[in-house]
Parts: structure tokens; C-alpha cells; sequence
């Protein structure tokens, strides 16, 4: 049971984890962007 359960749950917390890497570096470079554009924020 545990197994059969355990490994997808495994594959789908590896997929998850990459797409929210992926989304957060994705979603630092626009807000970069748009930070950038409005020139509001100049460290």
C-alpha cells in the first residue's frame, strides 16, 4: 500500500518542487523588470 502510494507522491513533490524554482526565478526576473521600467526602487 505505502509503496504503491509513497512513489508518486515522491514524483509529484520533485515535479512541484522544480516548477516552483522555475516560477520563482522566472517571477524575481520580471518583478526585476518591472521594477526596473517604473524606476521606482534603485538599489
Amino acid at each position: 500500500m505505502w509503496m504503491s502510494v509513497g512513489v508518486p507522491l515522491l514524483v509529484l513533490l520533485a515535479v512541484g518542487g522544480l516548477l516552483l524554482l522555475l516560477n520563482r526565478s522566472e517571477f524575481r526576473a520580471v518583478f526585476k523588470r518591472r521594477n526596473e521600467s517604473r524606476g521606482i526602487r534603485k538599489s
